[in-house]
């Protein structure tokens, strides 16, 4: 049911100020009136019956009005789709106020009165179009959630088998000294970090240009070889193949392998060697193929994780657009804090992993926010005490959100601790000092300089070198000194594009 609580004083205040008696209908029922009881039978029916779907249709799809003398119609839709009407009426022994009121002898409602309507009727219109938007993106968020749920429980089997280029380099080698040849290559077009080439320091002297050297034998693979239905090419003696004696002046033998899985080909596995007194066996080439299969599943896999790792930054951008079309006041106010928390970040050297926790505890501070009523957030007077003690539930609201998430858990700290002050006087646990996690720390600097930046719902943001000021005197009691010293460096330094909040 489209949510009418919004506009019902309003609706009110403009009945009683024009005589005017206003009523929405849909689907053969009034859902709103302004005043019925001073309404007679008769109009009331009217009324009603000018929304049964049969009569209304054609009005609606051709965003009709309905004009007679005592009721004035307008047509109301959510995304192109009728959803029923705005009808003013006055009764005959009613008159309306000389505003609204048309000429003398003429139609009852006046121009003004017919405008103005209109545009009532299309911010109703507007407000539900929002709503329904709002109730679709819940239900997409709901289905996101479930989605995670299930990364999470995959994800830690998914990077068990995340294969690096060390790892790779390890296998390579180990080919290298246990299957007697003196060049052992991989070749992956779309996956060129994974390329590694490795020749024996012995035999480095009959090939100058080693990469060359492998683009050519390639190459020089015919696509019509019935092997390559098997997945292997072999050359067991390259004066025997007129394409591949030309490739170097001593003979040598060839060994390569497709790397392809469900028929995705990523590369090829390949062995090289000038030993003509060896050869390769059956079983060397069951290995390679083997091994080459068990890299194709690896390199599927590392894309799956991949595939899954971006989904759940998307699904981070959609939570994100969820909050801010909570409150207005804040969009674009995850995105700057996270740049202000990673600059610091660059500037105090933290770690790989620490930086990581960092931006997604910066980026997501305020998930928990997704949980609070959206007339608190946007609320322009002074909260009350109980609507104060709804907003401090955030951060325990985000940690909650989160927790199932195994990528998300060394983040959380950031999260839930990011509004405890340096002095101890902050929530939910009252940290203090030191006691509360580095990341925390950094969050807090970057979110109440931009909290006080910023335009809000109540006040307009304080210039940047003011806020700046402000932020300095906190240093200490609700932040930490340290930090707000490194966070003046990075803001007078900052030439990221930050706009209105980079420091002049």
């Amino acid at each position: 049911m489209l949510d009418l609580d919004l506009f019902k004083p309003l609706l009110n205040n403009i009945s009683l100020l024009t005589n005017l008696q206003l009523d929405i209908c849909r689907q053969g029922e009034i859902v709103y009136s302004s005043n019925s009881a001073s309404r007679s039978r008769d109009l009331t029916e009217r009324i009603r019956r000018l929304s049964l779907p049969k009569v209304a249709s054609d009005a609606l799809e051709k965003d009709e009005k309905q004009e007679h003398d005592d009721l004035f119609a307008v047509p109301l839709k959510i995304q192109k789709k009728p959803a029923g009407f705005l009808v003013a009426s006055s009764p005959q022994e009613q008159s309306m106020t000389p505003r609204l009121a048309a000429g003398s002898g003429s139609a009852r409602f006046s121009d003004l009165a017919k405008s103005a309507l209109t545009n009532l009727a299309a911010i109703i219109e507007e407000s539900w179009a929002a709503q329904k938007e709002s109730e679709e993106m819940t239900e997409q968020l709901t289905q996101h959630f479930e989605a995670l749920h299930l990364y999470a429980r995959i994800t830690p089997q998914i990077t068990t088998l995340k294969f690096s280029k060390k790892m790779f380099n390890e296998l390579i080698e180990e080919f290298l000294h246990s299957m007697r040849v003196e060049m052992v290559f991989s070749r992956l077009p779309q996956k060129p970090d994974l390329d590694v080439l490795l020749i024996q320091q012995a035999r480095s002297s009959y090939i100058p240009d080693p990469t060359a050297f492998i683009d050519k034998l390639i190459k020089a693979i015919p696509a019509e070889a019935a092997s390559i239905k098997e997945h292997y090419f072999i050359v067991n003696d390259s004066y025997n193949e007129p394409a591949y004696r030309a490739l170097h002046k001593l003979p040598f033998r060839f060994l390569a392998v497709t790397i392809e899985h469900n028929e995705q080909f990523y590369g090829w596995l390949g062995l090289v060697s000038f030993n003509l007194a060896e050869i390769f066996h059956r079983s060397d080439l069951r290995l390679m193929i083997s091994i080459a299969e068990q890299i194709s599943v690896v390199i599927r896999n590392m894309e799956l994780y991949d595939e899954l790792n971006q989904f759940v930054i998307d699904v981070v951008k959609s939570l994100i657009y969820a909050i801010e079309a909570k409150d207005v006041y804040t969009r674009g106010h995850s995105e700057r804090v996270s740049h202000f928390s990673m600059l610091m970040a660059e500037k105090m050297n933290l770690s790989r992993e620490e930086k990581e926790n960092l931006r997604w505890a910066s980026i997501l501070h305020d998930i928990g926010k997704i949980g609070i009523p959206e007339e608190i957030l946007n609320k322009t007077g002074r909260l009350v005490k109980d609507e104060y003690n709804i907003i401090r539930m955030h951060p325990q609201k985000g940690f909650s959100i989160l927790k199932p998430l195994q990528p998300m858990l060394k983040a959380l700290p950031g999260i839930l601790y990011h509004h405890e002050h340096f002095d101890g006087r902050g929530y939910p646990e009252q940290l203090k000092g030191k006691e509360i996690p580095l990341i925390a720390r950094i969050i807090a600097v970057a979110d109440t300089y931009d909290a006080i930046n910023s335009d809000r719902a109540y006040r307009l943001g304080r210039p940047p070198q003011e806020t700046l000021e402000i932020i300095q005197g906190l240093a200490g009691t609700q932040l930490d000194a340290e930090i707000v010293k490194i966070f003046a460096d990075v803001l007078q330094t900052d030439c990221a594009g930050t706009g209105r909040h980079a420091y002049s």
